[in-house]
């Protein structure tokens, strides 16, 4: 490698050999690459390495994953990746695209601002909210995209999912010389074991409903980046193109990465605020009971990765992702919370943040019910349509649904908020027996708020036309003459929020 590829990245700090100018040379070198950042462009050069998990040894596989790199990334990064130039010429004297026969190959992309790496602003708090709700629509629509996987691949099935793991867990082997990394070692193996004979059928049927895709495979916070702050566009880049199981996957496999991602940084409700986001775009609520086992052995590639790299023993940093994946191996008693307002009290706002802060997943009433009838979050249905979604067929219809994904989330282990009208005592009540049937905590969130604040945000919504909801002042006072509120039996359940004084849930 030294003789042919070393030399190579000498000579290419040349700017006589650009067809470009060249503002400055700064290479960058990875465990499986080396970048040549050259101002406006980069060249990505793959190392003649085989790391087992990947292998890159011959000058035709380089330059075949080359060409995968640009197919797979494009699908996200169309105008980052720009082509595969063959290397010509002699190592120490190298034409970028010139004749004769290639001795290497690059992958050229447009240069971004490294400073805008995400596993970089996260450290300096400069994500911010809109941009996590962004990414988590870019990544909605790229999964809505993705090619499925179909017979006969054998992508996504339980054996190929479990292969991966079992090779996952054995590269470890080696490096456990503690005793007490054998010992965490085991307790995730076991857990991994279980989980998987729990989860193999659900697998399978998630291949069979169309979840597995050609997804990205690797998306963490050092692969997503602002181009640069005069053009904050968000990257979502280098997807992996060396190994097809790692890339055609369940589509929360990809979700799952970033969430522990997320929560290894010491960022959860970022992770939240994605994770919430995304299923709202995509309805996908029945796969999280998937989230936790494949966020575990992402922790663990993970660990794998930093192990192979460090050489004997176990460095802390892989000791840190064996503890990560232990972590999600415990679901503590999960608590449905329902709420009880009138259309404008301020429910759908607060309870945004009030998921992050509880760790939970939040079902919007409104956004489902146009999910049944076909309708995006922000479309306007049609009086007739109206009549019917928001008449006794839709109602029930829509507290069914709403009761069929609650039960499927608690079911699960997790924490959900339930933001509907919920007027009628009779359909708090059927969720409060889902809950004590699900094993899991109850609580009311009872939001107030006077008429004429009602009425004023009511308005407001329907000049910016940026709601899912529908109501309006008619169905305010509908609201208003017909409720039952709380009754003495459901006080003890009850969380008051007075929405005026913009009050979080506690």
């Amino acid at each position: 490698m030294a003789t042919v590829i070393e030399p190579l990245i000498q000579a290419l700090q040349n700017p006589a050999i650009y067809d470009h100018p060249v503002a400055e040379f700064k290479v960058v070198e990875t465990h499986i690459s080396w970048v040549i950042l050259t101002g406006p462009v980069a060249y990505k050069i793959k190392k003649p390495v085989d790391l087992g998990f990947l292998d890159f040894t011959t000058l035709e596989k380089r330059r075949t994953y080359c060409e995968e790199e640009i197919r797979i990334n494009r699908r996200l990064c169309p105008d980052l990746y720009l082509d595969v130039v063959p290397i010509t010429g002699r190592p120490g004297h190298p034409e970028l695209g010139g004749r004769g026969t290639p001795f290497e190959y690059a992958v050229k992309m447009r240069q971004f601002d490294e400073d805008l790496l995400w596993d970089r602003m996260v450290l300096r708090n400069e994500i911010t909210p809109a941009q996590l709700e962004h990414l988590a629509a870019i990544v909605a629509e790229f999964h809505r995209k993705a090619s499925r996987a179909t017979p006969p691949q054998s992508w996504g099935t339980p054996e190929t999912i479990w292969t991966g793991i079992e090779l996952t867990l054995g590269k470890l082997v080696p490096h456990l010389v503690r005793s007490e990394d054998r010992a965490l070692y085991g307790r995730v193996v076991d857990w991994n074991r279980q989980e998987f004979k729990l989860m193999a059928l659900r697998m399978l049927q998630r291949l069979r409903e169309g979840f597995v895709r050609e997804g990205h495979g690797d998306l963490h916070l050092r692969n997503i980046a602002l181009f640069s702050r005069d053009k904050p566009d968000i990257l979502v880049f280098d997807g992996i193109e060396f190994d097809d199981t790692l890339r055609w996957i369940d589509v929360i496999n990809d979700v799952a990465f970033l969430m522990m991602d997320l929560n290894h940084r010491g960022r959860s409700d970022l992770g939240w605020r994605f994770l919430n986001s995304y299923l709202e775009i995509t309805g996908d609520y029945k796969g999280l009971d998937l989230l936790r086992f494949y966020a575990a052995n992402r922790a663990l590639v993970r660990a794998e990765v930093l192990a192979i790299l460090s050489g004997p023993g176990l460095p802390p940093a892989s000791r840190e992702f064996l503890t990560a994946a232990e972590a999600y191996t415990h679901s503590p008693t999960p608590c449905l919370y329902i709420t009880h307002g009138l259309s404008g009290s301020g429910k759908t706002t607060l309870t945004k943040e009030f998921a992050i802060q509880k760790s939970a997943i939040r079902i919007r009433s409104d956004i489902e019910r146009k999910r049944l009838y076909g309708l995006a979050p922000e479309a306007s249905s049609s009086e007739a349509l109206k009549t019917v979604m928001y008449g006794p067929e839709g109602n029930l219809r829509t507290y069914g649904h709403l009761k069929d994904l609650t039960g499927h989330l608690l079911k699960a282990r997790w924490n959900v908020i339930v933001d509907a009208t919920f007027l009628k005592r009779e359909s708090r009540g059927r969720f409060q027996e889902l809950a004590y049937d699900c094993d899991a905590d109850f609580a009311i969130l009872d939001f107030r708020a006077d008429e004429e604040t009602l009425r004023r945000r009511i308005r407001q919504r329907i000049r910016e036309q940026q709601d899912a909801s529908e109501a309006d002042l008619q169905v305010v006072d509908d609201q208003i003459r017909t409720h039952q509120d709380i009754t003495n039996e459901e006080k003890p359940f009850v969380i008051a929020v007075d929405t005026e004084a913009a009050q979080q849930p506690k």
